[in-house]
């Protein structure tokens, strides 16, 4: 049996609206429980900085059918030594600062250091709600290397057209935008990504030179340029059937 989790990146929650957020959470939780039948385990990645009331609020809202597990991750904020380092070649230092670049590399490659024992993984942010049945995404992921609920599109960042015409040694698109998944909702095969030799050595690239924290670039814009380059249209899947809300940005999705 396919080992599957749901996984969300969780801050640390501060005085500042806490009722709302600790609410948002837990109503999220409950999307999954009501519309996600079998057996997965949720997992919550943060940077060491949940207190325990917090935790212990969603290990017991109603979720006994899933196994709960909490994940450190390392901390978003780069040190100052770490910031010294990049500084020189940083093209947007507020990016880095508030940890947001560094985000975008653990959705981008570096959640899947932590789910080494998971066969499938669904991201299903902190501020999505479910509508209606997650299962889809995962019958969908069965031959696929990914799954989302619909495209959207991004704007090539700063290096990335030169860093495409170095690596894939092909013309590159001729647009300034590219197709990227909607992945704040988003299904990953980790056992065809991990056998992947061209997905690995493009994020390993990637990480070697540390091209997120210099030019910011995003991990939607990431994978879309996977599947445009390394993946043929078959080995992913838009499932317009998966319905959610959005609400960072009030935002009925499907």
């Amino acid at each position: 049996m396919a080992k599957i989790a749901i996984a969300t990146l969780l801050k640390g929650i501060g005085t500042n609206f806490t009722q709302w957020k600790e609410t948002l959470v837990i109503v999220r939780n409950q999307s999954i429980r009501q519309n996600f039948n079998g057996e997965c385990d949720l997992i919550f990645f943060h940077e060491g900085d949940l207190h325990e009331e917090y935790m212990a609020k969603i290990k017991y809202s109603r979720l006994m059918n899933f196994n709960v597990k909490f994940i450190e991750v390392p901390n978003f904020r780069l040190s100052d030594g770490e910031l010294s380092v990049l500084k020189p070649n940083i093209l947007d230092m507020g990016n880095v600062r508030t940890g947001y670049s560094s985000m975008c590399r653990f959705w981008a490659y570096f959640f899947m250091e932590y789910l080494k024992e998971y066969d499938y993984v669904i991201r299903l942010d902190d501020d999505c709600i479910a509508l209606n049945n997650i299962n889809i995404v995962i019958e969908n992921l069965e031959k696929s290397y990914l799954t989302f609920p619909c495209l959207g599109q991004e704007d090539l960042r700063h290096g990335l057209e030169d860093f495409m015409k170095m690596y894939f040694d092909k013309p590159v698109i001729d647009e300034k935008r590219v197709d990227v998944p909607y992945t704040n909702f988003c299904g990953f095969n980790l056992n065809k990504i991990r056998k992947d030799k061209r997905i690995l050595n493009f994020f390993k690239e990637i990480e070697n030179n540390q091209f997120i924290h210099k030019y910011a670039w995003t991990d939607t814009l990431l994978w879309g340029i996977i599947m445009k380059y390394l993946l043929k249209e078959g080995d992913w899947k838009e499932i317009r059937e998966v319905k959610y809300i959005h609400l960072s940005h009030l935002l009925y999705v499907n």
